[in-house]
């Protein structure tokens, strides 16, 4: 509207209370982060206050950790990406860019949900990670490491098997270390 991008939200309070239930689940704060820092143009009825105040408390609910198995199953994923990847770039494959960036988007998703915290989105991970003001207008708390901060910033800046490597190294050694060789996985058989 007259140059001014404008986005509405046109569902039931009880669906928003679903999407904050939902997103939760998933390591994401969308909605609640979105109700919070939208501005109100008209409230007939008041709900929108009753929706903030939910949306503060879903904010500081802390995310389900994610269970010993699928920890390990997340880093051999990552180490199969990055598997991946090496053989990409050895073999000159024009999907190399591609492979690299959704690993590094992996190495991400990952440690968020290790760490416990959301994982920003794709479009706004690097202004997230490099500008303070923009973190605190979209309410995301400083990530905890530093130097994951570091390293992903770099990868993403130049696009480098050893940096990638570095990145996911790093993530390795906070989740607890991992090497393929010997690497098993038992997990119980429901019948």
């Amino acid at each position: 509207m007259d140059g001014v991008l404008i986005e509405y939200f046109a569902n039931p309070v009880r669906a928003v209370r679903r999407y904050f239930e939902e997103e939760l689940a998933q390591n994401s704060r969308s909605t609640a982060r979105i109700i919070l820092t939208g501005k109100v143009l008209f409230d007939k009825t008041g709900i929108t206050e009753t929706l903030r105040s939910e949306a503060g408390d879903y904010m500081r609910k802390p995310f389900p950790k994610p269970d010993p198995v699928k920890v390990e199953l997340a880093k051999y994923f990552l180490w199969d990406a990055l598997d991946s990847l090496k053989d990409a770039e050895e073999r000159g494959d024009p999907s190399y860019a591609h492979v690299y960036h959704l690993t590094l988007r992996g190495a991400l998703e990952v440690y968020s949900k290790f760490l416990g915290l959301e994982a920003p989105p794709a479009s706004k991970v690097y202004r997230l990670f490099s500008d303070e003001t923009f973190r605190k207008a979209y309410l995301f708390p400083d990530f905890p490491d530093g130097r994951f901060v570091e390293l992903f910033l770099l990868a993403l800046e130049d696009v480098e098997t050893e940096n990638l490597e570095a990145v996911v190294n790093h993530v390795f050694d906070r989740m607890g270390g991992f090497d393929i060789d010997g690497w098993r996985l038992k997990t119980r058989v429901e019948v």
